[in-house]
C-alpha cells in the first residue's frame, strides 16, 4: 500500500514539473525600421487574453503556454506582426508601417479626414482593438495603445472611474480630465457606454487638433463612435465574457504570537486567546466580472439599423463592492431624400454600485488599512450585554471598529438612470455644400442610499446609545442640452482639395440636488429608509444651471496629400464668468510637408512615410 502512494504521488509531482515546463518566458524588444523602440506596444498570445505592453524602453515580458504558441504584436500606425514562439526565449521584433493606414478615415472635430491628411496630432484605437481585450470601461480601451495617453485606475472599487491624462497633468486645481465627444454630443463621462458599441476612439492630443472644441478642451478631447449598420449585411452578434481577479499579492502581517509579543514590550497587555483572525483573508475574496451583449444591425441603401443590448456585472475583491449595469443602444440611418438624411442615435443605461468605504483614515472607516492594521489577537464579533452580538473593536484604540464592521455595518447603495443620444439632420444645399443640425440631450437621474447599522457598529451606536443608526439619502437630476448647427463646404479639383466649415453651438444645463440625513432608527434595521429615521439632522435642496455659446471655423487645404494646411478658430462664451469675461478665443493652425512623397525619396527604401509638420494654437 505504502509504494502505491509513493508511485501515485511522484506520477502527480512528475505531472505538475511537465506542466511547468511547458510554460516558457519569452523576452524581447519592439522596434521600428529605423530601430527606434516603441513603447506602448501590444503584446499578446494569440487566441487568449493573456497579454502585455511594452516599456519605455520597448522591452516585454510574457509568459506563454507551451512551444505552440503565437505571439501578435501590434502598434497603432504599424503592421501587426505574428510570431510563433517554438524553442525561442528572446524574440526581438520589427514594426514596419502600415502604409494602408494613411487612407483611413479619422474622425477629427466636425468632421473627418484621411489619416494621410491630418498635421495634427491624433491617436486612434479601432474596434478590433476593444475586441480582442477584457474590457468593461470605454476609458480602458486607450490603455497600452494611445501613445501620449496615460489611463490610471485611482480606485480598485467596481464601477469607479478610471483617470485619463493627455500627455499628462496641466494643471494643479483645475481638473485634468479631457472632454469626450460620444457620436458629436459633448460628455465628461463615459462609464455608462457599453464598449462592445464602440466604433472607434480618436484622441485629440495637441492644441492644434483640440481648440475646435475650445476651453473645455485644454485637457484633450477624446471622441468616441459608436457602431452603425451596414447596407444589405444583417448580422446577429452575441459575446459573453466570464473573468477572475485576485489581489496581486498580499502584505505580510504579525500572526497573533508576534504581534501580542510586540504589544507588550510597548507596554501593553496583549494574550492569544481561543479568537484570532487573519484579517486579510476575512476582507479580500476572489473577485468576478462578466459581460454579455447581443447586437442586431443592418438594413438597406436607404435605411440602416444597429441595436444592442448588454448586461454588465462587477464583483470586487472586497466582497460588498459591486457594479452593474443594463444598457440598451439604437443608432439610425435615414436617407429620405436625395438631399436629407436623418441621423439618429439613443442609448439608456441603469447602473447601480454598492459601495464600502475608502482609506479615509486608519479607524472605523477604513477597510483595505484596516485589515493590516487590526490586531489578529481578537475575533471579529464580540458579545455586549445591551446590544447583543456587535462587530468587535480594537482594545488599543478605543471606539475603532474592526474592518469588517466598515464593510458590512454600511447599507450603501448608488443609483444612476441616463439617457444619451442625439438626432442630426445632413441637407445638402449644392454640390459640396451640406448644413447639418444636430441636437442632442444628456439626462441624468442620480440616487444615493446610506444606512449605518444601529447596533453592531460603534459610530451607528453613539456614546450609550444615542445615535442608534444613522442614514442619508440624496437624489440629483442633470439636464443637458445642446444644438449645432454647421456649414461644411467641400472642392477637388486637380490635385488640389479644399474645405471650409463654419458653425455655432448653444449648450445649456440644469442641476438639481436634495439631501436628507437623519438618526435614531428603529432597532430591528428592517425598514432603511429616511422616512423611518426619528430625528432628521440635516436637510437641504440645491440647484444651479450654466450656458454655452460658441462659434467655430475651420479651412483645410492640401495638394496633392503632400502639401497640407489646417487653420481652427473657435470662440466661447460661458455663464459660469464674471461680465466683461466671459468669452475666450481659441485659435490653431498646421501645416505639414510629406517628405516621402517627393520626387527626390523614391529611391529610399527604408524610409516607407516622412512627414515634416509645424503646429500652434492655444486650448485654455
Amino acid at each position: 500500500m505504502g509504494k502505491r502512494i509513493t508511485v501515485f504521488i511522484a506520477m502527480i509531482l512528475a505531472a505538475v514539473s511537465l506542466a511547468n515546463a511547458q510554460e516558457i518566458v519569452v523576452k524581447g524588444v519592439v522596434r521600428d525600421q529605423q530601430n527606434q523602440s516603441l513603447p506602448g506596444a501590444s503584446v499578446l498570445v494569440k487566441g487568449t487574453q493573456s497579454g502585455t505592453v511594452t516599456d519605455v524602453d520597448g522591452n516585454y515580458s510574457i509568459t506563454v503556454p507551451n512551444e505552440q504558441a503565437v505571439l501578435v504584436v501590434s502598434f497603432i500606425g504599424y503592421e501587426t506582426q505574428e510570431v510563433t514562439v517554438g524553442s525561442q526565449t528572446k524574440i526581438d521584433v520589427t514594426l514596419g508601417a502600415d502604409l494602408k493606414t494613411l487612407n483611413e478615415v479619422v474622425v477629427i472635430g466636425y468632421g473627418t479626414q484621411k489619416r494621410g491628411d491630418v498635421t495634427t496630432s491624433i491617436a486612434s484605437v479601432d474596434t478590433k482593438d476593444i475586441e480582442e481585450r477584457p474590457i468593461l470601461q470605454a476609458a480602458q480601451a486607450l490603455q497600452g495603445k494611445a501613445a501620449g495617453v496615460q489611463v490610471t485606475q485611482p480606485s480598485g472599487k467596481p464601477g469607479s472611474a478610471l483617470s485619463i491624462r493627455v500627455r499628462g497633468a496641466t494643471s494643479v486645481q483645475a481638473g485634468n480630465e479631457p472632454l469626450y465627444v460620444v457620436d458629436g454630443v459633448p460628455t465628461m463621462d463615459t462609464r455608462d457606454l457599453n464598449v462592445n458599441d464602440i466604433e472607434s476612439i480618436q484622441v485629440l492630443k495637441d492644441a492644434s487638433s483640440a481648440a475646435i472644441y475650445g476651453a473645455r478642451a485644454s485637457n484633450g478631447v477624446v471622441i468616441v463612435t459608436t457602431k452603425r449598420g451596414k447596407a444589405n449585411q444583417s448580422q446577429v452578434n452575441f459575446s459573453a465574457y466570464y473573468g477572475f481577479s485576485n489581489i496581486a499579492k498580499k502584505i505580510d502581517v504579525l500572526n497573533p504570537q508576534q504581534y501580542a509579543d510586540l504589544m507588550n514590550e510597548m507596554g501593553h497587555n496583549i494574550t492569544v486567546g481561543s479568537e484570532t483572525t487573519d484579517w486579510n483573508k476575512e476582507v479580500f475574496t476572489t473577485g468576478h466580472n462578466q459581460n454579455y451583449q447581443l447586437s442586431f444591425s443592418g438594413g438597406n441603401d436607404k435605411n440602416r439599423y444597429f441595436v444592442s443590448g448588454a448586461i454588465t456585472k462587477d464583483q470586487g475583491i472586497i466582497k460588498p463592492a459591486s457594479y452593474r449595469r443594463y444598457s440598451f443602444r439604437m443608432n439610425l440611418d435615414n436617407q429620405i431624400k436625395n438631399w436629407f438624411k436623418l441621423t439618429t442615435n439613443v442609448s439608456y443605461s441603469n447602473a447601480r454600485i454598492r459601495d464600502v468605504k475608502d482609506n479615509n483614515n486608519a479607524g472605523r472607516n477604513a477597510v483595505v488599512l484596516g485589515a493590516l492594521g487590526a490586531p489578529p489577537t481578537m475575533g471579529v464579533y464580540s458579545q455586549d450585554s445591551v446590544r447583543g452580538t456587535i462587530f468587535s473593536t480594537n482594545p488599543l484604540k478605543a471606539g475603532w471598529d474592526n474592518p469588517l464592521a466598515a464593510m458590512f455595518g454600511p447599507d450603501q447603495s448608488a443609483r444612476d438612470n441616463r439617457i444619451f443620444g442625439n438626432v442630426a439632420g445632413d441637407f445638402t444645399l449644392a454640390k459640396g455644400l451640406v448644413f447639418r443640425s444636430n441636437f442632442g440631450i444628456d439626462f441624468m437621474n442620480h440616487a444615493n442610499d446610506y444606512y449605518l447599522d444601529p447596533y453592531r457598529t460603534t459610530e451607528g451606536w453613539g456614546a450609550n446609545g444615542s445615535t442608534h443608526g444613522l442614514g442619508n439619502a440624496t437624489r440629483s437630476n442633470s439636464f443637458t442640452y445642446l444644438w449645432e448647427n454647421t456649414l461644411n463646404y467641400e472642392k477637388k479639383w486637380e490635385k488640389h482639395e479644399f474645405s471650409a466649415l463654419a458653425g455655432t453651438t448653444v449648450q445649456k444645463n440644469n442641476w438639481n440636488n436634495s439631501y436628507i440625513a437623519g438618526r435614531d432608527f428603529p432597532s430591528d434595521g428592517v425598514v432603511k429608509t429616511m422616512n423611518a429615521a426619528n430625528e432628521i439632522t440635516e436637510a437641504y435642496t440645491e440647484q444651479s444651471e450654466w450656458f454655452l455659446n460658441s462659434y467655430l471655423g475651420r479651412l483645410m487645404y492640401n495638394f496633392d496629400s503632400k502639401y497640407l494646411i489646417t487653420a481652427n478658430f473657435r470662440a466661447d462664451g460661458s455663464s459660469k464668468l464674471a461680465k466683461g469675461n466671459q468669452w475666450g478665443f481659441f485659435p490653431s493652425v498646421s501645416a505639414g510637408w510629406r517628405i516621402s512623397a517627393e520626387p527626390f525619396m523614391e529611391d529610399v527604401k527604408f524610409i516607407t512615410d516622412l512627414e515634416a509638420a509645424w503646429r500652434l494654437g492655444t486650448k485654455r
